[in-house]
């Protein structure tokens, strides 16, 4: 018989085949049987492709671009798969080369949903060279997405670049400290006015500086481009130099060497070099690793248990990579918060314990579904290539992980230092290690004997770490008769400041400032006396703040002129960081007081740029229902105190949005713009304020976007003005959190820095909350009051109420960016 003709119809969608991308080895088979099974009969193989690849749709920047240019474009893929792009730039339209990333989202395991995912490119356009002679009036970007396919590039429009006023960079190098051998590693900072990304040149002189050739590089470290600046004191980056390549202390120790780093960012900028350290690599043999394989399902930040060991017990750098497919393929594992780093790590004969934490999010393993086949490995070097450190097949799931979700467990962490009392969480701080918390735990009552609080914490698991005050706590009490409060805290090479509201009497509270060692929290006696500063206030103060620019410190807040009249001054203060002493060429004798109004005025954030500081917000303040206070923001000189009149109208701006209050209450830069919170009254004695983002220029505070927000914080009278909020600023995206509602839930939003808009990848829309204790009004208050981001994650601190809202306890969260 010739047969009877049939067709079967394959579903290989909901047979989940070539969802990702092709497969050419498909075959069909068809069984036939009439009760007894017949001769299977199979296709030759044929090509399956399920996958749509990604379309990417760019946005063109608006005005003249210089230094850094945020890009802002779109990918849309209705399989959702995570893409790759790459990124160029054109001239004339039609020639285009690969554009220099400053950061942004990156370049791969990029989100793409069917209604498109928004990304940010920040592109280095000083550094590729472009308007760095005359501006180019028609500048595009040209962005081409791929999955395992390629996809549907997106261009810009034509836009001007204009780099003809670029300052060229500068560094300071670190000198090691000790003999140091094989893998050595130098930590640098790189300054620029403009905050471009830079590249570096490094030498290695052999005779204190008499002759310099240029130096390898090992492995580890930042590299040798796209790197990072910032104002004076710059950005902190690690060279690791390979002495056993460049054969120095090979056959006798070397006690002359220098390093010297040239840094450019088109233009060729100030070099910056070490004095005089010892190299010893005569008798130097290879490290080994060895990594722990976890022994549960990871997700999100994994720490990684890894041991060195090295017969010299010299230091080493690592690189850690993973596998998705069980050892097949490789690739550089991004780093997330806390752990040892990637550099400068000790190592011993017997093996030194490490830990380094994998953010395994932000490599995109295990998001679409549980992946089984993941590995682990390090690569030792202490000038010497190691032996590879390997884990075995471990799960990675990613399902449940999101921009502006929270890590998972251990977080969020709670800390009720003393059950039935009013503790409150006000402040935090990084050394990229380990998390600084500082409040307040209290009996209870306006006035009670409470101390002031500052925990350490590991970043990537929010344990307390022991060996630092008694079981990672410290518990101040400068004044056993009252309330002492953490206010502020400020991390600066190996130190701790700590900002402390002390107690006096019910009508007088004054200003205290502890140095503090980062390992064990002891008190660093050089400094003042015994380790602490206090000044003399006459009357009641709200508390300050700590800015640092690398020599001095200063303190903005407020205090009152006169004990009891409710007349609070704006009050700066400038001392030294080694002696806590004031610099008396600062205002009078060290001190700035600024009675902006006869009524109540105060300074809430500030940062440090250039020769300036930045200082935010508000006066005339009454305390009393109809209040109408005024934001401010202001600009002084960091050598006399003064105003600087370039900057707003006679060196300060005031917003003044609605008939009621309006306060400045977050600040951040990046380098050419600032970003400020103004919480602003909805009408005149409502006591509802609403979010209002603003982005300025940081030369002229001239305003530039304003961003729109439905928070509405409650505050707890007319009467009371919510102070609470902070800006945070990385690469593209601008972080803000604060109170919000009824209930004064925590808020966080992230938001564009072009133009300020919500991006909409984070959390829902744009924006985070959690409302922790629930209750009736402002008795059951949470407030987020501080924020840090720290390598992929967003940490959120504050405070919220249990129970029936009288027992307010410490909260930490901590989010994918």
């Amino acid at each position: 018989s010739s047969g009877t003709a049939h067709s079967f119809v394959w579903d290989s969608v909901a047979d989940a085949v070539a969802l990702a991308s092709a497969v050419a080895t498909v075959q069909f088979r068809i069984t036939p049987s009439d009760g007894v099974a017949g001769a299977a009969e199979s296709t030759n193989a044929f090509t399956v492709n399920n996958n749509t690849p990604p379309v990417a749709t760019v946005t063109t920047p608006s005005g003249t671009q210089t230094g850094n240019v945020t890009i802002s474009y779109a990918l849309t893929d209705p399989d959702s798969h995570a893409a790759s792009v790459t990124v160029e730039f054109s001239t004339d339209g039609s020639t285009y080369a690969t554009a220099a990333s400053a950061g942004g989202d990156g370049l791969t395991g990029l989100t793409t949903s069917p209604t498109g995912t928004v990304h940010t490119f920040i592109w280095n356009s000083a550094f590729d060279g472009v308007g760095t002679s005359v501006a180019e009036t028609a500048v595009t970007i040209l962005i081409t997405p791929s999955d395992a396919e390629p996809g549907t590039a997106g261009t810009s429009g034509s836009f001007t670049v204009n780099n003809t006023g670029n300052t060229p960079p500068s560094v300071t190098v670190t000198t090691p400290s000790g003999s140091q051998s094989g893998a050595v590693s130098i930590t640098y900072y790189l300054i620029d006015a403009e905050s471009n990304a830079c590249s570096i040149a490094v030498e290695f002189s052999t005779d204190a500086g008499g002759n310099w050739s240029p130096a390898t590089a090992g492995a580890g470290g930042d590299g040798l481009n796209g790197l990072a600046s910032s104002i004076s004191p710059g950005t902190a980056h690690t060279y690791v130099w390979n002495s056993i390549t460049d054969n120095v202390g090979v056959l006798s120790v070397a006690n002359f060497v220098r390093i010297r780093i040239t840094p450019s960012d088109t233009a060729t900028g100030t070099p910056g070099s070490t004095s005089n350290f010892t190299v010893n690599n005569t008798g130097n043999t290879a490290p080994t690793a060895a990594v722990a394989t976890p022994s549960s399902t990871q997700s999100g930040i994994v720490p990684l248990s890894y041991t060195l060991t090295d017969v010299e017990s010299n230091q080493c750098s690592i690189t850690a990579e993973f596998s998705a497919d069980g050892g097949g393929t490789w690739g550089g594992a991004t780093q997330g918060p806390g752990g040892d780093g990637t550099t400068g790590l000790a190592s011993s004969p017997s093996g030194t314990a490490h830990v380094f934490v994998w953010n395994s999010f932000a490599d995109a393993v295990g998001t679409v579904s549980a992946n089984a086949s993941v590995r682990f490995r390090i690569t030792p070097n202490d000038g010497l290539v190691g032996t590879v450190g390997t884990t075995s097949g471990f799960t990675v799931d990613n399902t449940s992980s999101a921009s502006g979700a929270s890590v998972g467990s251990p977080f969020p962490i709670l800390s009720n230092p003393v059950t039935g009392g009013s503790d409150r969480l006000m402040a935090m701080a990084t050394d990229g290690q380990s998390l600084y918390l500082g409040g307040r735990q209290a009996a209870g009552g306006a006035y009670a004997t409470g101390l002031a609080r500052v925990e350490k914490r590991r970043l990537y698991d929010g344990a307390l770490e022991a060996s630092f005050g008694t079981g990672g706590v410290l518990s101040i009490d400068p004044s056993t008769s009252g309330d002492d409060e953490v206010c502020a805290l400020a991390v600066y090479g190996q130190n701790l400041y700590v900002g402390i509201i002390e107690f006096v009497s019910s009508t007088n509270r004054i200003w205290r400032v502890e140095k503090r060692t980062l390992a064990s929290g002891a008190l660093v006696t050089g400094f003042g006396t015994s380790g602490a500063v206090t000044n003399s206030l006459p009357g009641d103060t709200p508390g300050f703040r700590i800015a640092i620019d690398g020599t001095n410190m200063y303190l903005p807040g407020a205090a009152e002129a006169t004990a009891g009249s409710f007349d609070f001054e704006k009050r700066i203060e400038k001392r030294s960081l080694g002696s806590g002493n004031l610099q008396n060429s600062f205002g009078s004798s060290g001190v700035v007081t600024y009675n902006h109004s006869a009524n109540a005025d105060a300074y809430f954030q500030a940062f440090i740029s250039g020769s300036n500081i930045y200082l935010a917000g508000g006066y005339d303040f009454t305390g009393a229902a109809g209040s109408n206070a005024k934001a401010t923001i202001e600009r002084r000189n960091t050598v006399s105190g003064n105003l600087d009149t370039s900057f707003g109208t006679s060196g300060y701006i005031t917003v003044d949005s609605s008939a009621g209050n309006d306060i400045a209450t977050g600040l951040g830069q990046d380098g050419t713009n600032i970003y400020v919170l103004i919480l602003s009254e909805t009408a005149l004695n409502s006591a509802v304020y609403g979010w209002i983002p603003q982005k300025r220029s940081l030369s002229s505070g001239s305003l530039l976007s304003t961003g729109t927000s439905t928070a509405a914080a409650t505050a707890s009278t007319s009467a009371e003005l919510p102070v609470n909020g902070a800006v945070w600023i990385d690469g593209a995206g601008v972080y803000i959190c604060g109170p919000d509602g009824t209930d004064r839930r925590w808020r966080a939003e992230k938001r564009l820095a072009s133009d300020l808009s919500l991006a909409g990848g984070f959390a829902t829309a744009g924006v985070f909350t959690v409302n922790p204790s629930v209750g009736s009004g402002n008795s059951f208050r949470d407030d987020s009051t501080s924020m840090v981001l720290s390598n992929g994650v967003l940490f959120l601190g504050g405070f919220d109420c249990t129970g029936s809202g009288s027992d307010p306890e410490w909260r930490l969260e901590a989010l994918f960016k």
